[in-house]
């Protein structure tokens, strides 16, 4: 019998309220926030820095050229890096700000 009742209290109209479902004058539950921009993911990351050393010129460029992982640029030596700043098309006094700034921030 317990089976009917509960076969029975299920088939019941929807107009009662039950603890599964939320009574229609209820409001809705918020929606769930946003994700935050990927700020300091990617290519965003590699134009954040960039834009913190003055030098979001070269943004195009080093994503043309396959350098969108900032993390990937911090892992870079001096040698490396100075090789990116050349690929990249980089003014010689750029590529030395560039190159000392990314090295100082992997400290």
């Amino acid at each position: 019998e317990g089976l009917r009742l509960h076969l029975s209290d299920s088939s019941r109209p929807s107009g009662g309220s039950s603890a599964a479902e939320p009574s229609p004058s209820a409001p809705a539950p918020p929606a769930p926030a946003p994700a935050p921009p990927a700020v300091w993911s990617g290519m965003a990351r590699v134009r954040r820095l960039l834009e913190r050393l003055g030098l979001a010129e070269y943004a195009a460029a080093l994503e043309e050229e396959g350098y969108d992982d900032a993390g990937f640029l911090l892992s870079l030596d001096r040698g490396e890096l100075t090789k990116v700043a050349a690929a990249v098309g980089m003014r010689p006094e750029h590529a030395g700000h560039f190159v000392e700034s990314v090295r100082q921030l992997k400290r």
